[in-house]
């Protein structure tokens, strides 16, 4: 689970092995960096439910019609 502050991620419950916390931090960091670059780091959830129920009905259409 995690934590979120506007600076960044913090886990909630660490692995207790350090090299797996380090690399769980890194890898977080990736992410949110990720998400700066594309745009998406300061969306809001509804903003992103919205994204995603869009998602989905585009991809129920592209079934459907496959299926035609």
């Amino acid at each position: 689970m995690l934590n979120y502050k506007r600076n960044g991620y913090t886990l909630k419950n660490p692995p207790k092995n350090p090299c797996n916390a380090e690399r769980m931090r890194k890898l977080l960091h990736e992410i949110g960096e990720e998400a700066k670059r594309n745009g998406t780091s300061e969306m809001t959830l509804e903003e992103i439910n919205a994204e995603i129920y869009a998602a989905r009905r585009e991809m129920e259409a592209r079934e459907a019609q496959s299926r035609q």
